[in-house]
């Protein structure tokens, strides 16, 4: 994994997490009303077994006012964050990684619990418990994404993360796949691709792997449902 360094005036990503658990809990209210329907598989998924996660819109339009995108988060510092230690002692026994798709990088340190365990992450953690064991999951890994990319590439400074932007997400076990997910950095929507594991709990991200697809072109975002900008980004 390419080695960034770590800047002290970063934008954190703590105020994403947070509307992005609104933004959920909205689209899970809506859609759980609906009767499942299953995802269509991406083009490069593994020859593995899958539970499709059902209730989760494939092109979600999330249309959220500037009171709740402005919730009260805490914003530590990205240098303050602390990588979990022993991650890979804490791998349930038998629970393998799942294999690494070609292109992928893979993650040497997992960042999503530190930033979780941070006293500052107080209601993050609240709303996070709130949400279904699947949507949790979603949440995690988004968190977990958006810090392996800055990690991976300084340039890139992720502040929101959509896991179903192109298309849907898929559950084999503990592990979680998106093909077509999109993250936003400095105002321009990016594509990716990640396979996140976790504990049996679904409580911590416990392996992750990766790709950054590329740039989005602006006249898509309305129609994928990405939104331009925010009053919490300006």
């Amino acid at each position: 994994m390419q080695q960034t360094m770590r800047r002290a005036d970063d934008t954190t990503i703590w105020w994403a997490l947070a509307l992005a658990l609104v933004l959920h809990a909205f689209a899970f209210a809506a859609f759980s009303r609906l009767p499942p329907k299953l995802m269509p598989p991406p083009g490069a998924v593994d020859s593995i077994e899958v539970e499709i996660l059902a209730g989760v819109p494939e092109k979600p339009k999330p249309a959220v006012p500037a009171s709740e995108a402005s919730l009260p988060v805490p914003e530590p510092q990205r240098e303050n964050l602390k990588t979990p230690a022993k991650t890979t002692d804490e791998r349930p026994r038998g629970n393998q990684p799942a294999p690494q798709a070609p292109g992928m990088v893979h993650a040497q340190n997992l960042y999503s619990a530190g930033i979780l365990a941070s006293p500052r992450s107080r209601q993050a953690r609240k709303g996070l418990a709130q949400l279904a064991p699947e949507e949790r999951v979603v949440q995690l890994c988004n968190l977990e994404a958006m810090e392996q990319v800055h990690r991976w590439k300084a340039d890139l400074d992720p502040d929101y993360l959509v896991a179903y932007a192109l298309s849907g997400v898929k559950f084999s076990g503990e592990t979680l796949k998106t093909n077509g997910g999109a993250f936003r950095s400095k105002r321009q929507w990016w594509r990716i691709a990640y396979s996140c594991s976790v504990t049996p709990d679904r409580t911590t991200v416990v392996g992750f792997d990766f790709k950054v697809g590329d740039a989005i072109p602006r006249e898509q975002w309305q129609d994928l449902g990405l939104p331009i900008a925010d009053t919490a980004a300006d």
